[in-house]
C-alpha cells in the first residue's frame, strides 16, 4: 500500500510540476540558420524533442556563419551546423568542436543577371554569405576551368540574407552564390538565373557540418546520440515527404522556426534546388581533404588541421 501511495505522489508532484521531469535530461542548446540545409534540426526539434528520454533540445536562431561559429567557441550553444571552411578555421584556432557529420549536401545556388555565360563575369562582384564558407571554396576551383581567378578576376563580397534580394534587384552585386531558399527567391522574382555551366555546381557536395562541444561529447554521449539518431531520421522523414508530397509537411514545419513562405520552401524542396539533398550524409576523409586543401591555397587557412582528430563520426548509424 506504501508503494502505491508513493507512486502516486510522485504522479501528482510531475504534473503539477513537469519540469522536475527534465530533470536528468542533458539541455542541448543547438544554434541553427535559417536555410534549408538545416531543415533536419528544426524537423527533428519539431517531431522528437518533447518525447525524448535522454536530451532536452533548446534550438537557437542566428542570423549569419560568423555568429553561430561565435556562439559554438564561447559554448554559448553546444551544437550546429556550421559552413566547412569555418570548421577548419575553429580547428585551427583550437576550439574544441568535432565534426559529428552532416545534415545535407549541396543546398547552395549560384544566380547571376546581365551575363549570358561564364566567361563574362570577368570584373563582376558575386555575394556570398560570408568569405570563408564552402561556396567560396567552390567558385575557386569552378572559375580555374575559365581562366579566371578569384579575387582578382571576379570579386566575392559579403552579403546578409536580408539584403540579398535587394542588393540583385538594385545592381549592387552581379551574382549571388547564397543557401536556399535565396536563389529559388530571385528565379520566381526573375531578376537572376542560372547558366547551364553552374546548374551542377553544388551536386553531392559537402558544404556544412555538423558540430558539437567536444566537452559535451564527453560528458553526456548518450544524450548526444539520441538528438543525432533523430536528426538522422528526420532527414529520411524530409526525403520521403518530399517524394510524397512534394515537401508539404516540411514546408509547414519550417515556417515556426524559419519564416519562409510555405509555397517558396515547396519549390525549393521540390526542385532539389542548389542540389539539395538530405541523405549520403557521412563524409568521407577525401571529400574533407580536397575541402581543406582548397581552403588553404586561398590562404583561408594558413596552419595545419588534423582532420583525423577533428572528425567523431561513431554516433553515425
Amino acid at each position: 500500500m506504501k508503494k502505491v501511495l508513493s507512486s502516486i505522489l510522485v504522479l501528482v508532484i510531475f504534473s503539477f510540476f513537469p519540469q522536475l521531469s527534465y530533470a536528468e535530461k542533458f539541455r542541448l542548446k543547438v544554434g541553427y540558420l535559417a536555410v534549408a540545409g538545416q531543415l533536419p534540426l528544426v524537423v527533428s526539434n519539431e517531431r522528437d524533442n518533447s518525447s525524448f528520454q535522454k536530451v532536452n533540445v533548446v534550438l537557437k536562431k542566428y542570423k549569419s556563419w560568423t555568429s553561430l561559429e561565435a556562439a559554438l567557441t564561447v559554448g554559448a550553444v553546444d551544437a550546429g551546423v556550421m559552413t566547412a571552411p569555418i570548421v577548419f578555421s575553429m580547428a585551427e584556432k583550437g576550439v574544441p568542436v568535432k565534426v559529428i557529420g552532416m545534415t545535407h549536401r549541396g543546398g547552395s545556388t549560384f544566380v547571376i543577371r546581365g551575363v549570358d555565360s561564364i566567361a563574362d563575369l570577368r570584373n563582376r562582384l558575386i555575394g556570398v554569405l560570408d568569405p570563408d564558407n564552402t561556396e567560396n571554396l567552390v567558385l575557386h576551383e569552378f572559375f580555374k576551368k575559365y581562366n579566371l581567378r578569384l579575387g582578382m578576376d571576379v570579386r566575392t563580397i559579403g552579403i546578409t540574407f536580408g539584403l540579398a534580394l535587394y542588393d540583385i534587384e538594385h545592381e549592387k552585386v552581379d551574382g549571388l552564390f547564397l543557401p536556399e531558399p535565396v536563389g529559388q527567391m530571385i528565379l520566381d522574382k526573375k531578376v537572376g538565373n542560372v547558366l547551364d555551366e553552374a546548374k551542377d555546381l553544388m551536386k553531392n557536395r559537402v558544404s556544412s557540418l555538423l558540430l558539437v562541444r567536444e566537452s559535451v561529447l564527453n560528458s553526456s554521449s548518450a544524450a548526444v546520440q539520441e538528438w543525432v539518431d533523430s536528426v538522422e531520421e528526420s532527414c529520411a522523414f524530409i526525403e520521403k515527404d518530399i517524394k510524397d508530397t512534394g515537401g508539404k509537411q516540411c514546408s509547414i514545419i519550417q515556417e515556426k522556426y524559419f519564416g519562409y513562405d510555405r509555397d517558396l520552401f515547396e519549390h525549393v524542396l521540390m526542385n532539389h534546388q542548389g542540389s539539395l539533398s538530405f541523405d549520403n550524409l557521412r563524409p568521407s576523409y577525401q571529400e574533407l581533404k580536397v575541402l581543406l586543401n582548397t581552403a588553404e591555397e586561398i590562404q583561408l587557412i594558413t596552419s595545419s588541421v588534423d582532420l583525423k582528430s577533428l572528425v567523431d563520426l561513431r554516433f553515425k548509424k
